[in-house]
């Protein structure tokens, strides 16, 4: 049987639940797609919006009080095996799913190449607008291609990595010259031939007394664990994650000494750049644990921000913006803040 087309009109809608901040913010033109049959209709009422937004799992946004143009909430389901090679596989995964839930179900069904990334929230479509990373690997190490829908041109639109232009937590999504392009599914390409990594400092003093290397589900495990010690659950504590980027920079050019900064913690890069832990540097200029209003540094990690309780976005950027000054007043290094803040 085939199921109705469901109507898109639009409501309004508190996005409280909708986002893991747990910031009040009314939409005033909401709608849900949850299926292929409603992309017709979608650019036909696209078209009298200004304004998009897009909305995955709402776990990398802070949102406004009252939220203006056309909000579209991704509901996208479904896993299939395009292709099953003898050194690779090519899974589709629809933009909907949660990307924690795809993480587990590959690592128990042996597909490996995704452990480092468990844990992390959101869905599935949001996955490639950041280009996710944690614990030394990226979406982009195991992107394959995407399929989009052009809301101007009522087309699909197939992107492989270089279309998607992937960065340290960037991709040609965030320009606002692509922001018509509505994310239906993505593409990862799997090595059937695993080796673990374990690079990452905090996952080599996980394993330090393993004689041997670990096995794929016990990466998930430390993962899950290593994450849940640092990071607030988003359940009981509203927060983003990690709301500033590491910065990476030239040492020549930004002229920083770690001999007069020993204990700040940075790694060379491959291109001769040097990656600094902005948790270490904001640490470092005393904001750990501390509050403005109902918005304060996390405790545990000073990456990350939470809301006290009835937090505002205007609270939000006011601290994050106290950190960032201070920052650049001590070290001269400007942090970027990592969630879209509309």
């Amino acid at each position: 049987m085939i199921s109705e087309e469901k109507s898109l009109i639009p409501c309004k809608k508190n996005l409280q639940i909708f986002n893991t901040f747990g910031l009040h913010s009314i939409a005033q033109n909401f709608v849900t797609v949850s299926q292929i049959s409603q992309l017709s209709s979608l650019s036909e009422l696209a078209s009298n919006y200004s304004r998009i937004h897009i909305l995955g799992g709402g776990s990398n946004i802070i949102l406004p009080e009252i939220l203006d143009g056309l909000l579209i909430k991704v509901e996208l389901l479904g896993i299939n095996l395009i292709e099953n090679r003898p050194k690779n596989r090519i899974i589709e995964i629809a933009a909907g799913e949660l990307w924690h839930n795809i993480v587990a179900n590959f690592t128990f069904n042996g597909w490996a190449g995704l452990e480092n990334l468990a844990l992390i929230p959101g869905t599935v479509g949001a996955a490639p607008i950041q280009n996710i990373g944690a614990y030394g690997v990226e979406l982009s190490d195991y992107f394959h291609s995407l399929i989009a829908w052009d809301l101007k041109s009522g087309s699909m639109v197939h992107m492989d990595a270089s279309d998607c232009q992937f960065d340290y937590r960037d991709s040609i999504f965030k320009k606002k010259t692509h922001s018509h392009l509505l994310i239906l599914s993505v593409r990862l390409n799997l090595p059937k031939c695993w080796k673990p990594n374990l690079e990452y400092p905090d996952l080599k003093k996980f394993f330090k007394f393993s004689s041997t290397d670990p096995k794929l589900e016990e990466i998930f495990y430390a993962i899950c664990s290593i994450r849940k010690a640092k990071l607030p659950d988003p359940n009981i504590i509203g927060n983003v994650g990690c709301f500033f980027k590491n910065p990476v920079i030239n040492l020549e050019k930004q002229n920083i000494s770690f001999q007069e900064f020993p204990d700040i913690i940075h790694y060379k890069q491959r291109d001769g750049r040097c990656k600094i832990f902005a948790g270490c540097l904001i640490e470092k200029c005393g904001w750990r644990g501390r509050s403005k209003g109902s918005v304060g540094v996390y405790k545990h990690q000073p990456l990350v921000l939470v809301n006290l309780g009835g937090a505002k976005a205007k609270e939000v950027i006011q601290l994050a913006q106290s950190i960032q000054q201070d920052v650049t007043k001590k070290y001269g290094i400007f942090l970027e803040i990592e969630p879209v803040i509309i």
